[in-house]
């Protein structure tokens, strides 16, 4: 109850669906964008949101927490982790509205990925340029015809 009108603040009704990563998705970075749809308020208050990051199956402690983060415009809100996530693993993560009066919603239930660092290169490109892949094939047969062609 609001002390000063007698009302009562409700929290968000509902928790937010989460976007991305989806359930059982591989990202290739240690900062991932977490996206989830935006819910409302019953009194019509500004929503924020709460996002938290756990490894494993959740049965631990949280490796990063965003605090309130302001809705997103276009019905969707987004955070990325200040600080890279510990490693490359399993993790899950959730979120939750909270009001502008503190009042907080129900926790969204959890969303399992992997961050998988192993086709990346240093230049953040997941593609191949090691000799084994077609690219380096056919770089290997332009030099070997042009050797060829030299021997002649």
């Amino acid at each position: 109850t609001d002390t000063d009108t007698g009302s009562t603040n409700h929290p968000p009704q509902t928790s937010p669906d989460l976007l991305s990563p989806g359930n059982g998705e591989r990202v290739r970075v240690l900062t991932p964008a977490f996206k989830l749809e935006n819910v409302s308020d019953p009194d019509g208050d500004k929503v924020f949101y709460e996002f938290e990051v756990y490894p494993g199956r959740g049965d631990s402690t949280a490796v990063a927490s965003s605090g309130k983060v302001k809705a997103g415009n276009a019905g969707q809100t987004l955070w990325q982790p200040d600080v890279p996530l510990p490693s490359a693993g399993s993790y899950v993560w959730k979120a939750r509205a909270v009001d502008e009066h503190d009042a907080a919603g129900p926790w969204s239930g959890l969303f399992a990925f992997t961050i998988d660092l192993s086709k990346v290169n240093s230049d953040g490109c997941g593609c191949s340029t090691h000799a084994g892949g077609s690219g380096g094939l056919l770089v290997m047969a332009f030099i070997g015809l042009a050797l060829l062609k030299r021997k002649r």
